[in-house]
């Protein structure tokens, strides 16, 4: 047994080698990705040390992380996706175990966070990590509540309606607790996972501001520059289970991250989740609440990065648009952009179902979300280029080999997250494609982290995050879009109201009688539709969406994650 003074001895060193990590991640800014913790381990008192706080990293790594992808190449693929995000997804997508490989093999513990990772990185060991809240019931069989999470509030009041504003429901949502809302800089919409535990991912957000704020700090902010909001996307389960209220809004299943509409409360014409997130970013732009606010950044990660990537690409356009960015983190699966895959599979090809949305825009259109079905009938090329022309950063884990969404549509893309992620970035390579002439979209940022696996908290508090999460942009506001028409809103006639030639009193009788026989018509076909087609509320669900299950091999979590 070692002596108390060899304890304590080893204890000072550890809380050298923190400090002289934290100086090294300080010094990195305004990039703050700079930290090169040495896991060759060339120096040995920070290798001797480091176990206290890492669990035998080093140990380990050694023997069992080099032979697959080396410390020196992931730092390499993390520096050039800052300068050439190309090359860099070239060089991520060939990395061992990556291109088309479904059956997982994460090594996790190349991980510098192992398990969910829910503690700070050691450079961030002085700023304390606030625990997630606990509550009762499951994703599986429905939360039981939404539970009170220290340092936010749950608003159960804002009210969200239809396109036609004659319905709607309650949208809950957490909201951080903000001394001087005149302070506030930024407003951070998270999404959830698939679990739907929204005050986790509420929590871990206002654990990464800490972080931000307190270790890597620009421009003097304080926690009062930043307001988190966070959703609660509750499904079917939480309304039987309790959590969700008769009067709020509540989905199928999953169907919330590809823009579905609502399931309850009962609508004619439902709410679809991306409606919803709208009126909320709506109603903190309109500088009541918080008249200082520059930008809102929607932040997704696992499944609410494919929510967010997709609502990226279908929001509608509004005036404060240029003031919004979005952060996507390890999706499960993407909307494509083209017609194009890296990977085929004849079991989903008839019909372009492999391109249906939400894999996609083309294929069976009827599948596209109300929200914007419209838009890309009317104009697709439209849609892709506001897209490309949004500030949208996407992180992709390097060690994050998880097969995620199983479904056929997703083995198009890639065998796993980070398979998918570095193809969908390769698509702007096609110089023949008219929508990207060979060239990474300049108003996107491409991020590779290096030693983090499919973990939420480890993507959101790595230190390029925290740059795209809290600084990019902070002290800008831009100026509002000029025009803000949809491609398929409607269009007012323009043409001249000239006098009718066969407007005499017995042609109006006729005519009369012809509308009238004609509405009526219309009103018994009309009835009779939605029995019959029910596009926008059972056809628009994917039953088989929630039977599938992330696979994973990480250590300390069960083998099943059902997050994507």
């Amino acid at each position: 047994m070692p002596s108390i003074t060899a304890k304590l001895k080893a204890g000072a060193l550890a809380s050298l080698a923190l400090v002289a990590l934290a100086q090294q991640a300080s010094g990195s800014k305004p990039r703050l990705n700079r930290i090169d913790v040495d896991l060759h381990a060339r120096d040995p008192s920070l290798n001797d040390n480091l176990p206290l706080f890492t669990d035998g990293l080093l140990d380990s790594l050694n023997h069992r992380l080099f032979p697959r992808q080396s410390q020196e190449t992931q730092n390499s693929i993390r520096d050039q996706s800052a300068v050439d995000p190309l090359a860099a997804a070239q060089a991520a997508d060939a990395l061992p175990n990556v291109a088309n490989n479904a059956a997982g093999g994460t090594d996790t513990t190349g991980n510098l966070l192992q398990g969910d990772g829910y503690s700070n990185f050691a450079w961030n060991q002085n700023v304390p990590f606030i625990p997630n809240a606990d509550t009762t019931g499951s994703d599986e069989n429905g939360w039981q509540e939404l539970p009170d999470t220290p340092g936010f509030t749950l608003n159960r009041t804002f009210s969200v309606h239809n396109v036609f504003k004659n319905e709607s429901g309650v949208m809950p949502f957490y909201i951080s607790t903000v001394a001087d809302p005149t302070k506030v800089l930024r407003a951070i919409v998270v999404w959830p996972g698939k679990p739907r535990d929204i005050w986790k991912y509420a929590n871990l957000m206002l654990n990464a501001r800490n972080v931000a704020v307190t270790n890597f700090n620009q421009q003097g902010v304080t926690n009062d520059s930043f307001v988190i909001i966070a959703p609660a996307m509750l499904n079917q389960l939480d309304l039987q289970a309790g959590a969700a209220r008769p009067n709020e809004i509540v989905f199928h299943g999953s169907s919330w991250q590809r823009g579905a509409p609502s399931r309850n409360p009962p609508m004619k014409h439902a709410v679809t989740s991306y409606a919803a997130v709208d009126q909320i970013i709506d109603d903190l732009f309109n500088r009541t609440s918080y008249p200082n606010l520059n930008q809102i950044v929607v932040a997704g990660h696992s499944m609410g990065g494919q929510a967010t990537q997709r609502y990226a690409l279908m929001k509608k356009t509004k005036v404060y648009d240029n003031n919004v960015r979005f952060w996507i983190g390890n999706p499960g699966s993407w909307a494509w952009l083209t017609d194009a895959r890296p990977y085929s599979n004849a079991s989903c090809a008839a019909g372009n179902e492999y391109d249906t949305w939400p894999y996609g825009l083309n294929g069976n259109q009827t599948k596209l979300t109300s929200y914007a079905r419209k838009d890309v009938i009317a104009n697709k090329t439209y849609v892709i280029d506001r897209f490309l022309n949004r500030q949208v950063s996407y992180a992709l884990a390097l060690l994050d080999i998880g097969a995620g969404d199983t479904h056929c549509q997703a083995l198009w893309q890639g065998g796993n997250h980070l398979d998918r992620g570095s193809q969908f970035v390769l698509q702007y390579q096609n110089a023949s494609s008219s929508y990207f002439n060979g060239k990474f979209p300049p108003r996107h940022t491409l991020d590779y982290i290096a030693n983090v696996s499919h973990q939420d908290y480890a993507m959101y508090s790595t230190n390029m995050s925290l740059q795209r999460l809290f600084y990019d942009g902070l002290m800008v506001r831009n100026a509002d879009v000029a025009n803000t028409t949809n491609p398929g809103d409607k269009k007012n006639s323009t043409r001249p109201k000239g006098a009718k030639a066969f407007a005499t009193p017995a042609h109006e009788k006729v005519a009369i009688g012809l509308l009238a026989g004609s509405l009526g018509l219309l009103f018994i076909v009309f009835t009779a539709l939605p029995i019959i087609f029910t596009a926008d509320h059972v056809k628009d669900v994917d039953m088989s969406w929630d039977s599938q299950s992330y696979l994973s091999t990480e250590s300390r979590r069960m083998l099943v994650d059902r997050k994507w």
